[in-house]
């Protein structure tokens, strides 16, 4: 039997008993601290129901709040995101929808670490030092870190919702709009799928002139101790795999193309404004506001980053092998490649007309 909610409605109050209808009495006095606060009922409401939850897992498990661990939030992150018909299987379906939304378990975990550190406050003796890793947190803020705690690496990452797939055509009508260095920017986003603060962290060293019988070509990218040029190296080194007929464009614009060769970076500003000086890695800006104009110009909104999404979606429809595609793409995360992929209104109707047709068809004799 899970942990019951219940809500006094004259005095405003939240309260959670457990299996046996007994007052969870450290809640019920963490949910009062927080009303001190002038915290609302809504957000009350919120707590209590994680807290449901979080308490729910500790009784499936058998774990008592004084032997919670990091590891063992992990596992409740893992426990909540599993839908429940597949919680008590030995192993977790990777594709299978998560029985949450990710906005949710962010909520269940806030309400849960805030949990913690109130009975630390109480001098109450637990394993999970909430007060270590909010310590963690503020000097990496005060340092401008991008290192997270234990605690925030737990949170679900929000992923720009409005990611857009660009039909082929539309693609060829954009870059119509676009100058030549900037036609070539766009095809090497489209055709590798490389983030544009990788590219733009590339030496001209880093592209010789080869010689390959291959339609494919395989260039390296290796993070520098210049913060310049590893600004947006997310993977870390990596493979970046280029079409032989990109790369050799590539080429004529390094011996042609580019006003000066005494700057390293294969696209580098060419005078100084605001912080870039002369010579400096090209701003990331700098072609996002003219690939912005060119989609204007065709009427549609596309941004540099749904060149790398369209890649994404065609490589993962032409293969069906997400970790074919998390590797070209430079995912430390799987589940950061799905989230990249959606299918279209032609697969859905095609893969239902066969289901329809193999499971219900007897059934739509009579209409």
């Amino acid at each position: 039997m899970n942990y019951t909610v219940y809500y006094y409605e004259d005095r405003d109050e939240w309260c959670l008993f457990d299996n046996q209808m007994k007052l969870v009495k450290e809640v019920y006095a963490f949910l009062l601290f927080k009303k001190e606060e002038n915290i609302k009922s809504n957000t009350l409401r919120q707590y209590v129901y994680s807290l449901k939850s979080f308490f729910d897992f500790m009784e499936y498990k058998g774990i008592e709040p004084e032997d919670f661990t990091i590891a063992s939030l992990a596992d409740f992150r893992t426990w909540k995101l599993t839908p429940e018909e597949l919680r008590s299987e030995s192993i977790y379906y990777l594709n299978q929808k998560s029985s949450i939304e990710p906005e949710t378990w962010d909520t269940i975990l806030t309400a849960v670490t805030q949990y913690f550190q109130w009975l630390q406050i109480k001098g109450k003796s637990i394993a999970l030092d909430i007060s270590s890793f909010n310590e963690k947190r503020k000097k990496s803020k005060k340092k401008n870190s991008n290192i997270n705690s234990n605690i925030d690496s737990l949170r679900i990452k929000k992923f720009r919702k409005n990611l857009r797939y660009i039909p082929k055509e539309k693609y060829l009508e954009i870059k119509k709009h676009l100058g030549k260095r900037d036609k070539l920017i766009a095809d090497i986003l489209y055709y590798t799928g490389m983030r544009i603060g990788e590219l733009f962290s590339f030496h001209i060293e880093s592209f010789p002139p080869i010689s390959s019988s291959s339609k494919i070509v395989d260039i390296n990218l290796n993070p520098s101790s210049s913060k310049k040029r590893n600004r947006q190296t997310k993977s870390g080194a990596r493979t970046i795999f280029m079409p032989i007929k990109t790369y050799n464009s590539l080429r004529k614009y390094i011996t042609y193309g580019r006003k000066s060769n005494a700057h390293k970076f294969l696209f580098s500003s060419q005078k100084n404004s605001g912080k870039s000086k002369k010579g400096d890695p090209l701003s990331p800006d700098t072609f996002r506001i003219s690939f912005k104009n060119a989609c204007k110009k065709v009427n549609v909104d596309f941004s540099p980053h749904d060149l790398r999404h369209t890649l994404a979606t065609d490589l993962l429809r032409s293969t069906n092998d997400l970790k074919f595609v998390q590797y070209v793409l430079g995912h430390r995360d799987i589940n950061t490649t799905a989230k990249y992929t959606h299918p279209n209104d032609k697969e859905v109707i095609d893969k239902l007309g066969v289901i329809y047709n193999d499971i219900y068809s007897d059934l739509m004799e009579g209409l």
